[in-house]
């Protein structure tokens, strides 16, 4: 008797895990954007997803990513803030199995060069990657589970770069005397060290990886 019992369960929990497996890919384009005069900051705060930065050919932002019936996204404006954040709609047993692919969980960013005051983005278990961006007041980057790049990035005020179980690696539109420096890093290397003097700041923390910094000089 309790052996079927036993076999019961066991059948049930493969059911459970069998159907868990199999992956919603019922995924479809979503897409936002709005003019950025009215836009002061933005600040992305998602899960699982690859996040890339990428200067607009005009003055619109736009996001785009994909969405499904569990996974989704929301965009707020208020008071110059755009917030764009992830949504979810699983049970327990959507967390267990697979992710969906990559190409179904990558966001694209543009925004216009040199036009935004401040830039925040959150994602975990993916890469950041920002390329020739400048924004003019502060950036801060995180990722939990992923590397942060960078190409050319630029801040009138302030740098925050943070990433645990991944790397800081890139380039910094810049001098290394304009910048003072904070560098915190557990199980890792830098190329970079601490420093007071500078009118800018520049933070940076990693958590079991590295940190290679190179300024550009301009």
């Amino acid at each position: 008797m309790k052996r079927k019992a036993l076999f019961a369960l066991c059948m049930a929990l493969c059911s459970i895990l069998s159907a868990s497996c199999t992956v919603d890919e019922n995924f479809v384009p979503y897409e936002y954007s709005h003019d950025i005069s009215v836009v002061n900051m933005i600040a992305i705060d998602v899960r699982d997803r690859r996040i890339d930065v990428v200067t607009s050919a005009d003055s619109q932002i736009r996001f785009s990513g994909f969405e499904s019936s569990k996974e989704s996204y929301s965009a707020e404006l208020e008071g110059g803030k755009l917030t764009i954040k992830g949504v979810t709609n699983k049970d327990w047993t959507d967390y267990i199995g697979t992710k969906p692919s990559i190409s179904n969980r990558m966001i694209t960013l543009e925004v216009p060069n040199a036009l935004l005051g401040s830039l925040e983005i959150a994602t975990t278990n993916e890469k950041i990657d920002v390329q020739g961006l400048s924004v003019n007041d502060d950036v801060t980057l995180s990722s939990n589970g992923g590397d942060v790049v960078f190409t050319g990035l630029s801040a009138g005020s302030s740098i925050n770069l943070n990433a645990k179980n991944g790397n800081i690696k890139g380039s910094i539109a810049g001098s290394y005397e304009e910048y003072s420096i904070s560098v915190e890093i557990k199980k890792g290397d830098t190329n970079i060290e601490s420093k007071e003097s500078g009118d800018k700041s520049l933070q940076l923390n990693a958590n079991n990886g590295d940190i290679a910094i190179e300024f550009l000089g301009r």
